[in-house]
């Protein structure tokens, strides 16, 4: 997360628009917004020993997942609708794609979780 945000630093100081993000437009809002809530916070999280308990791995997953969902948002609508002079949003078709790709991955993730040594499981068969 550090080294993402890094890059994310030195790539807006390399091309001279680090200033853009502190105008106070729609767009420099939502990209400190994302900034902020998608990584700085994750970050100090990490950090401090709110990581080790439950409630602060959930805020940690919810953040950084709500950053990445914000960082897609940023870039389709503010960043596609700025450069056309125009409007956009996705059609139904896009729409059950991006939720397809979500729920594959989540069995994905529980098919590993389930089927894989990954997590502490509790042996009930044994215990019987």
């Amino acid at each position: 997360m550090i080294i993402y945000l890094a890059l994310k630093l030195f790539d807006l100081a390399n091309r001279g628009v680090f200033n853009l993000m502190f105008m106070g437009n729609m767009e420099g809002n939502l990209f400190l917004a994302e900034i902020i809530l998608g990584i700085i916070i994750p970050i100090i999280i990490c950090f401090t020993g709110f990581s080790a308990s439950r409630a602060g791995l959930f805020t940690f997953g919810l953040l950084v997942s709500g950053g990445v969902i914000l960082n897609r948002m940023n870039v389709v609508f503010t960043g596609m609708a700025g450069s056309t002079a125009g409007s956009y949003f996705p059609s139904a078709a896009e729409w059950l794609v991006s939720i397809g790709l979500v729920a594959i991955g989540v069995l994905a993730y529980c098919f590993i979780a389930e089927n894989f040594k990954i997590l502490d499981h509790d042996d009930h068969s044994h215990a019987a």
